[in-house]
């Protein structure tokens, strides 16, 4: 066998070996890449599995009346009974702003003493961020927070004209459209069944105001003096937080967060003209019996 010949065998093994080689480590690192995108992607799912895990899942909310129908059947009915020349707008809602049932909610109504409803929960916000002092003198020996309690539980109107007047009723106009509440006018004293609901809602839910602030407002509410209407359709078993505006017997509204004995919440908004209080009372029993089924 030539030299040569050993030769070019040895230079064609070590070509072999050389190539088996580097296919042997291109193989590793192929294997190490694939491991840490394995581990990356395990990691990102692990992340992920954490960020799902924080989310808070909130059950449905159970609706307060699941059959709306009968309730737009009684309060179409209770309508249709009203005196000829007289007019009724009626909201019933849940405390989230779900509308049950209503009749004629648009509808354009004097207000009455419900504006004194706005003025005070703008009066218990400027409590709330500390711009006023509620034990304050504020109207002879009576001070701001009694004056709120006074404009709701017995419709005080010395109290309520002079915050109406300082809070600017075109300020406080702006203020109830920014809230949604657009039908209404702290200017010229009118205001709608659905627009003074949506006030009522945000009552009830503390939107816009420190517990106290609700509270003390529900409160007065709760102890408000005229019952004629609502509260005496209502039975002893059904807890009514209002307030009324009337007009004699020509214009009478009243709205109400009703309570039942089991803690559910609804909101009730009444405004009519030449329809009388006994007949507002009767809407009420109405309501009561579908409602507490």
């Amino acid at each position: 066998m030539s030299k040569r010949f050993i030769a070019l065998v040895i230079s064609f093994l070590l070509l072999v070996v050389t190539i088996a080689g580097s296919v042997y480590i291109l193989s590793i690192k192929s294997s190490v890449q694939t491991n840490e995108v394995l581990q990356e992607s395990t990691v990102a799912e692990e992340q992920q599995s954490d960020i799902v895990s924080d989310v808070e899942v909130l059950p449905e909310k159970v609706p307060f009346f699941e059959d709306s129908v009968a309730l737009q059947d009684a309060l179409d009915l209770w309508s249709s009974e009203l005196p000829i020349r007289s007019t009724a707008s009626v909201v019933i809602a849940d405390t989230d702003g779900t509308l049950i049932a209503s009749r004629n909610k648009d509808e354009s109504y004097f207000a009455a003493s419900i504006y004194k409803m706005f003025v005070a929960y703008a009066g218990y916000q400027q409590i709330d961020i500390g711009i006023v002092d509620p034990g304050e003198l504020y109207l002879g020996s009576i001070t701001r927070a009694e004056c709120l309690d006074l404009m709701i539980r017995e419709s005080d109107s010395p109290c309520a004209e002079k915050l109406w007047n300082e809070l600017g009723k075109q300020e406080l106009t702006n203020q109830l459209i920014s809230y949604g509440i657009t039908n209404t006018s702290m200017v010229n004293i009118t205001t709608t069944a659905n627009d003074s609901a949506i006030m009522l809602g945000r009552i009830v839910r503390g939107q816009g105001l420190e517990l106290p602030s609700k509270t003390a407002l529900l409160e007065s509410m709760r102890e408000q003096i005229y019952t004629e209407a609502l509260r005496s359709g209502f039975s002893d078993a059904v807890t009514v937080y209002s307030k009324v505006g009337f007009n004699g017997q020509d214009e009478y509204h009243d709205l109400g967060i009703i309570e039942l004995t089991d803690g559910r919440q609804v909101i009730l908004s009444v405004m009519t003209d030449n329809v009388g209080t006994s007949r507002i009372a009767d809407l009420a029993t109405k309501i009561e019996l579908l409602i507490q089924k």
